[in-house]
Formats: structure tokens, C-alpha cells, sequence
């Protein structure tokens, strides 16, 4: 799910507990922005929570030394929730617009505009090793950028965003601090949060996590989804990757020891890689302690093609979120 705050200028920043809390509860990467010098900074990739410390320390620290208050400073907030895929470095936020992954998976750059994220999106399907907000990135705001520089103060474009995201939100934060919103924005009941956006309020829930089926727990309020998905069996002797297997660039790992299917196993992959377990009822489960799966001698992850058989499988309803 992640969560993102955007605190404007003359706005408070989020209490060091807010922030624990954000990322106490969303816990697989942490990054932010700030506009100084008239350039969106971004510092991102910090995968525990002492990182995120020493990083916003040393923001503090330049603020103080350019003579600036924070209060008067734009910061942009996301705490990820990784899902499907790995929790790499790279797929932490905010991006620049841009269509080149080096450019989205950068730790430490500037720019003159930066966005975040938070939902499920399917309008794209993301290319191996991408998020399905890099891919958009890529593939809708970068050619909206090319038209119109200002594309996200645009009430029309922002209303294509809106109606292609899925209910997702969306934040844009430019090089003047100025933030963009798309979706459903809200505030906190927070007396010492008051004017900062929040992209969701889950983590203000004592009981909120997302740890649940193999490695995902899940409130009441949470389901599994059932949809139609293509999907193919995997052959004996394939091997499964869970994310500490695989690199920030979705390669494999030296000496990484998979788990090698045998012949009473029953497991798929989509068309994504996820590997599914098939229960002896004949439901298909996502195995979330695995994200890569390979066939025998492949070199590359298997997969199941559109012409592929298509199945029903119970989803765990954030599974495919790449954040």
C-alpha cells in the first residue's frame, strides 16, 4: 500500500513519531524530497529505519547551515510497501520524470520535477525489474511532459492521470514547492500534523500491517480477490528466488540457493513471475516469499504468456502493487 505526505510551506514537518509510525508500517524503503536552491533534492533507498534517520539528520543539518527553516521548506514523504517483486533500493520513491532507469532508480539526485506514488496501478505492464510506477512514469507523463512542460497543473491531463491510475494517488512536487494532487487526499486528526496530506491514514491503526499469508498479515477490512490470470505450471527442477536472491537490477545473485520444485509440487508463475501455490482444493495462493521463479537451464525468469491457459487465483488484493 506505502503511504506519502506532502508538507508545504509554512506547514510543520511530521513529528518524529508520525514518521516511525509511516515507517513502522510500511517498511521496505523510505525516501524524500525537498525543494532548495531552486531544485527538487531526493534522497531515497533507505531500507531501515536508522538509515532514514541519519539521511533526514543530514537534510537538517543542510537546512541550518543555508540559514533555511524546515518550516519554510517543502518536504515530500514515502514509506514503501514492497509486494511484488523485490524490495530493492530502486524501486523506493520519489522519481524524476524520465523514461531511462537509471535515471528512476537513482538514490541521490535533482530535478526541476519529482512524483510519488501510492496504489495499484494497471493501465501499464511494467517491463522485468520496473515498477508499475516507473512504467508510468515512463510511458504516460513522460510523453505528457513533452507536450506541455506543465503538465500536472493541467486539469485535463491531471483528469486523464485520475481516470488511468485506478484510485491510486498521485503527487507531483516542482522545483517552485509547489505540490500537485491527484485522488483522494487526507489530513490527519493530529493537532501537531495539521496541513500536512496524507496519501492514506493506515498507519495511525495500532493493528495495520500487511504481513500476512506466508510472509502478509491482513486487518478484517482486508480480502483476497479472485481473478483470471494467465498462468503456467512450472516443470520439475524449476527454481524459486525469494527477494533477498535477487539484486536491485533483477538479476540473481552469487551463490543464492533456490528452491527446487520436485514432483509433487504444484506451483504456477503469472505473467509477472509470482509464483502461486496450488492448494489441494485446487486454489492458486501467491507464494509472497518468492518473487522470481526459473525454469530448468533458463537463463532468464519464467513467466506465463497472454496465449498462456488462464486460471483463477486468489489475490491477495495488494499483491500487485509496485511501489
Amino acid at each position: 500500500m506505502c503511504v506519502i505526505a506532502a508538507k508545504a510551506k509554512g506547514v510543520n514537518p511530521p513529528t518524529e513519531a508520525n514518521m516511525k509510525s509511516m515507517f513502522d508500517h510500511n517498511d521496505d524503503g523510505a525516501g524524500f524530497a525537498y525543494v532548495l536552491d531552486d531544485r527538487v533534492i531526493v534522497e531515497k533507498g533507505l531500507m531501515k529505519w536508522k538509515d532514514f534517520e541519519r539521511a533526514y539528520a543530514l537534510f537538517e543539518k543542510r537546512l541550518r547551515t543555508a540559514g533555511k527553516d524546515i518550516v519554510d521548506v517543502p518536504v515530500l514523504f514515502h514509506f514503501r510497501i514492497g509486494t511484488h517483486g523485490p524490495n530493492s533500493v530502486g524501486l523506493t520513491h520519489p522519481f524524476p520524470i524520465s523514461d531511462k532507469f537509471k535515471h528512476l532508480s537513482a538514490l541521490d539526485y535533482a530535478a526541476d520535477l519529482v512524483m510519488a506514488h501510492n496504489g495499484i496501478i494497471h493501465s501499464v505492464t511494467p517491463r522485468t525489474g520496473w515498477s508499475d510506477t516507473q512504467q508510468y512514469v515512463s510511458d504516460i507523463l513522460l510523453p505528457m511532459a513533452k507536450s506541455n512542460r506543465e503538465f500536472y497543473k493541467d486539469k485535463y491531463m491531471k483528469q486523464i492521470i485520475d481516470n488511468t491510475i485506478n484510485g491510486s494517488r498521485f503527487v507531483f512536487l516542482d522545483k517552485e514547492g509547489n505540490f500537485e494532487f491527484v485522488g483522494d487526499w487526507k489530513e490527519s486528526a493530529d493537532k501537531d500534523l495539521k496541513g500536512i496530506k496524507y496519501s492514506n491514514l493506515n498507519h495511525e491503526t495500532p493493528t495495520y500491517s500487511f504481513r500476512s499469508y506466508y510472509d502478509y498479515s491482513y486487518t478484517p477490512s482486508a480480502t483476497y480477490k479472485k481473478r483470471s490470470m494467465p498462468m503456467k505450471k512450472l516443470p520439475v527442477d524449476s527454481k524459486l528466488y525469494m527477494d533477498k536472491h535477487i539484486d536491485s537490477q533483477w538479476n540473481v545473485k552469487e551463490n543464492a540457493e533456490p528452491r527446487v520444485i520436485s514432483k509433487d509440487d504444484n506451483i504456477y508463475v503469472d505473467e509477472y513471475s509470482q509464483p502461486y501455490q496450488q492448494s489441494v482444493a485446487g486454489t492458486l495462493f501467491p507464494m509472497m516469499s518468492y518473487v522470481l521463479a526459473f525454469e530448468p537451464d533458463d537463463v532468464v525468469p519464467s513467466a506465463a504468456m497472454p496465449s498462456d491457459k488462464n486460471m483463477e487465483a486468489y489475490v491477495y488484493e495488494y499483491a500487485y502493487s509496485y511501489h
